[in-house]
């Protein structure tokens, strides 16, 4: 999605001779709100378009992960209450329910690492150059301009920093209760001491306990990098909301365009994460993960009811806003790539399902990731 051009009031300078003085910047802001030419009910209906887009591409990935887990509790029935007479029929069935199951899984997991990449261009591909295009205008005082022109990737950095700061003692804490839940077993006290067969099989049952709870806490990691990235998507959308309900005229229509296919893409990308996610612990039913789901789905259309009530006395060109837009899309930006580089897609490789995947998948997987360049055109 092309970002906007908020370049309000005057032109550009003119080039300057030898002995010419420089002139004065531009002012910002051109107008003092939208007051005609406001197509109130061609706004609304997009306000609807967007939740009803947003929403099918987050809920689709939950619900074929609904899909699997009925197949496969289908199969299981079918073997547990399958007859002699019956067990062509079952098999043949079962057969069915096999490859849909599998071929669901497939989906899921190509979802998956497509929006690992989708994540990460819209970091690179959108957020960055809008940040700097709003940082970096004219009408703006010489400390955005001149002085630090670099200011939306320093604040893209220190927001990666900062939540790294919050991922890692997060982590520290997990593995402190971990570690304390631990040494109150007794069990492993005893491990190696003890000879009797009751002990080994107390020390066995322990150790598979612990390699549970290893999952458990891979899974927790995972859920809190999706958060991470879902909290930067969900700031870059509130604002891409209120930018198209302040937005009028001809342009209206190839942004509307343009934003129901970028959020397409953020959704399948923020509803394969979450349809994989503790797929050992939760199902499909589990609230937590319909409910980022539908906080995904409802940050654009709220961006959009909140442009539509300020319309009148909100200017996207004011020098508060662009300040304002372009500190929020330097922030989004930074959790976007801290979550996406290190949060999943790092942790998919280094520990995670295609640690020991074979070269072809993980071919296929990069192949996927690296598919996110068509954020340009999302």
């Amino acid at each position: 999605m092309q970002s906007l051009h908020l370049r309000h009031g005057a032109a550009e300078p003119a080039a300057l001779s030898s002995n010419a003085t420089l002139p004065p910047a531009p002012s910002c802001g051109a107008h003092d709100g939208i007051t005609s030419d406001y197509d109130l009910k061609l706004h609304v209906a997009a306000l609807f378009i967007i939740l009803a887009t947003s929403g099918a591409a987050a809920y689709g990935p939950l619900y074929f992960r609904r899909l699997i887990e009925r197949q496969r509790r289908a199969i299981l029935q079918g073997l547990v209450e399958a007859a002699d007479e019956d067990a062509v029929k079952e098999a043949a069935a079962g057969g069915v329910r096999q490859a849909l199951v599998k071929g669901l899984q497939w989906v899921l997991w190509a979802a998956r690492h497509f929006g690992t990449g989708i994540i990460i261009g819209t970091a690179f591909i959108h957020l960055l150059p809008g940040a700097h295009e709003y940082l970096t205008n004219p009408c703006l005082p010489p400390f955005f301009t001149d002085d630090y022109p670099a200011l939306p990737e320093a604040i893209s950095m220190a927001a990666a920093f900062a939540i790294f700061a919050v991922d890692f003692g997060c982590q520290r804490s997990v593995d402190y209760l971990r570690a304390r839940a631990i040494r109150k077993d007794a069990v492993f006290a005893d491990m190696f001491e003890s000879a009797d067969a009751e002990a080994g099989e107390s020390a066995e049952h322990a150790l598979a306990a612990a390699l549970a709870a290893d999952r458990v806490h891979f899974r927790r990691q995972e859920l809190l990098s999706i958060l991470i990235v879902e909290a930067g998507i969900c700031f870059h959308s509130l604002f891409i909301g209120l930018s198209l309900a302040l937005t009028t005229g001809q342009e209206f229509t190839g942004l509307l365009i343009a934003i129901v296919f970028h959020q397409m893409f953020e959704g399948l990308a923020i509803g394969g994460r979450l349809a994989t996610v503790n797929a050992d612990t939760l199902t499909w039913r589990d609230g937590k993960l319909w409910l980022a789901a539908t906080l995904y789905a409802a940050t654009t259309p709220a961006g959009i009811a909140i442009g539509i009530a300020v319309r009148r006395d909100f200017d996207l060109g004011s020098a508060g806003a662009l300040v304002l837009v372009g500190t929020f899309d330097s922030v989004s930006a930074g959790l976007l790539l801290y979550g996406g580089l290190v949060g999943l897609l790092s942790r998919d490789f280094h520990s995670g399902e295609l640690k020991n995947a074979g070269g072809g998948i993980c071919a296929l997987a990069i192949a996927l990731v690296a598919a996110g360049v068509l954020g340009r055109w999302a």
